[in-house]
């Protein structure tokens, strides 16, 4: 089984959360970077991911967040990270 160890994605309520403070805002569709692929929780990003990962072999993948929480007001930034 191939296993993708480098995959990204980021939450609904974290980009939420975050608002404009990072860009592309979940849920929006850019044709740059990130956004061009499946990388939210959305249930159509969830089946989308699986369509790709189906396509190249992929039986799992490892997630990360794509933007860490680094803000300035330390609340803020243990706040993001229960999003």
């Amino acid at each position: 089984m191939i296993c993708d160890v480098h995959a990204h994605y980021l939450p609904r309520s974290f980009g939420d959360y975050m608002g404009d403070r990072y860009w592309p805002p979940v849920g929006q569709a850019t044709r740059t970077g990130l956004a061009c692929h499946p990388f939210s929780d959305l249930p159509e990003d969830i089946s989308g991911r699986f369509d790709l990962m189906a396509a190249a072999g992929v039986g799992r993948q490892v997630l990360s967040p794509h933007w860490p929480p680094y803000l300035p007001d330390e609340a803020e930034g243990v706040h993001a990270t229960d999003c």
